[in-house]
């Protein structure tokens, strides 16, 4: 048993005479964000694409295929558990420094 095709309404619309140019994908140039400082670069192939994350500042942290920036919270969560206390991710900034202070001021002591 053959299935009938539903007739498909399509309303006329402003574009159905218009020609449109085909288009055309190319990946470069593009901007990428410079690994060892931050800025915005215009890259002209994958060479340059490659040299421009490749430079890693000492401040970095290469894990695998991804480079991390070890910012000020994920050192204080590593120093945080260092000293045995209990973290969370979401954690502030402000309270943990003042429970890192603390614990420390209280190991010294």
């Amino acid at each position: 048993m053959q299935m009938k095709k539903l007739a498909q309404h399509r309303m006329p619309t402003i574009y159905d005479h218009f020609e449109f140019p085909q288009v055309e994908f190319a990946e470069y140039p593009k901007w990428v964000k410079s690994a060892a400082d931050g800025k915005q670069i215009i890259v002209y192939n994958s060479r340059e694409e490659k040299e421009i994350m490749d430079e890693a500042p000492k401040d970095f942290v290469t894990s695998g295929k991804t480079i991390v920036e070890k910012d000020e919270h994920t050192l204080l969560l590593e120093r945080a558990k260092s000293l045995g206390l209990e973290t969370h991710h979401k954690m502030g900034l402000a309270r943990l420094r003042d429970m890192v202070k603390e614990a420390e001021f209280n190991f010294n002591a």
